[in-house]
């Protein structure tokens, strides 16, 4: 009961940055680093070709980096947008708690704010 409250309070927050933040304020990460990005990237797109499960993986084995999960929650969201069959892979695996896991590890992060609502809406 106490995860479905967070999942509706995290789908209504989606794409209301200052209500997933709260009065923590925003957590700077240089994302502009495009060697960095370019590495998160491929790692993402690597666990991608296996899907919603194993994009998931990588954002539990690697809770602390913070420019990882946000390339995961851009995957989980893609995978998820328009794909009924990936939603219902990501609701089997525990999505919606691997991106409450992710605001809880980085709360006053505006980008996993802002990308793990989207990643929300979509699921």
């Amino acid at each position: 009961i106490e995860a479905q409250k967070e999942i509706e309070e995290a789908k209504a927050a989606a794409g209301d940055v200052d209500a997933v933040l709260g009065e923590l304020g925003a957590e700077e990460v240089d994302f502009d680093d495009d060697e960095a990005d370019r590495k998160c990237g491929v790692r993402v797109l690597e666990a991608a070709k296996g899907g919603v499960k194993a994009v998931l993986q990588l954002m539990r084995d690697n809770k602390t980096d913070t420019r990882l999960q946000w390339w995961c929650l851009d995957a989980v969201a893609s995978l998820g947008a328009g794909n009924d069959e990936a939603r219902a892979e990501a609701a089997a695996e525990g999505a919606v708690d691997t991106v409450i896991e992710a605001f809880r590890a980085h709360p006053r992060n505006e980008h996993i704010a802002v990308k793990g609502s989207w990643a929300v809406a979509i699921l």
